[in-house]
């Protein structure tokens, strides 16, 4: 593949939108579009495109149209407000993160998503009278701020207790759904020390990292069978030592709970022992 294959694929895909009547604009945004920025062939395209009212289903949810540029590996859509997002990896890792919405809604979305294009954009293609201005409206930078005391509460409470369902299992002899909820356990460790990096660096958009060491998987890397429930148990344990720490540095008032899961640890090896004898 080509190293810097974004510029002819940016024009493969403008080609194939423009055929399109009902496409009103195409702008491309992200980090094809700042010069600070030097492009890898990791690097995605970034497109909003705007359609005429009620046509934005010719282009989401179907991804047919854009088939004659590959073969389609990957997809993932979702949608947020008025807004429908595709991203789109081929197999040969051409990817695209596409963003549509209809024109009536446009600068409904601009008044209230702060910066909405981002810093730097480049309007690709227009038929839409003044849509420079429109979009210059979003190019605010966006303000990093912590997320409020009661959503990081909510946050903290939902892990304490997957530590408490995933014990249940484990008991029950469901090491499944046991090894599930552990391992997300150690992935809310994960989000949480994402959630520290962003509190440090005063942002949550990072385009690359610091190598960071990812605390989780070094304790819980010698763990090679999820199927035994002392590994299940192990990775709760350390998922809930290493949370309670990370936790204390995110938030002062955090309560740490680690030494009522250990007792409990304790007593469900003990009838997980009981148990096993009476099979």
């Amino acid at each position: 593949m080509n190293l810097l294959w974004q510029s002819d694929f940016e024009n493969k895909i403008l080609d194939i939108l423009k055929r399109f009547s009902f496409v009103e604009a195409v702008v491309l945004k992200g980090s094809c579009t700042n010069e600070s920025i030097k492009i890898d062939r990791w690097s995605d395209i970034d497109l909003w495109i705007v359609t005429s009212d009620r046509h934005m289903t010719k282009l989401f949810p179907s991804v047919d149209w854009l088939l004659p540029l590959g073969n389609l590996f990957a997809l993932e859509q979702h949608a947020t407000g008025e807004s429908r997002v595709s991203r789109i990896c081929f197999d040969d890792f051409v990817r695209f993160d596409l963003t549509f919405v209809e024109k009536s809604d446009l600068k409904k979305i601009v008044k209230t998503e702060e910066s909405l294009f981002g810093e730097k954009h480049r309007v690709l293609y227009s038929k839409i009278k003044g849509i420079e201005k429109t979009v210059s409206k979003s190019l605010a930078k966006k303000v990093f701020q912590k997320p409020k005391e009661d959503s990081f509460n909510t946050f903290a409470n939902g892990f304490w207790f997957l530590a408490v369902s995933a014990i249940s299992k484990v008991i029950r002899g469901d090491f499944l759904i046991g090894s599930h909820l552990a391992l997300e356990m150690a992935q809310n460790c994960v989000v949480l020390q994402m959630m520290l990096r962003d509190l440090r660096k005063g942002t949550n958009i990072h385009r690359t990292g610091d190598f960071e060491k990812v605390d989780i998987l070094n304790k819980i890397g010698d763990l090679h069978d999820l199927k035994s429930p002392q590994n299940i148990f192990s990775i709760i344990k350390e998922s809930g030592k290493l949370f309670d720490k990370l936790a204390s540095k995110y938030d002062k008032k955090y309560k740490t709970r680690y030494d009522v899961l250990k007792k409990w640890l304790v007593e469900a090896e003990k009838d997980l022992a009981i148990l096993s004898k009476k099979k």
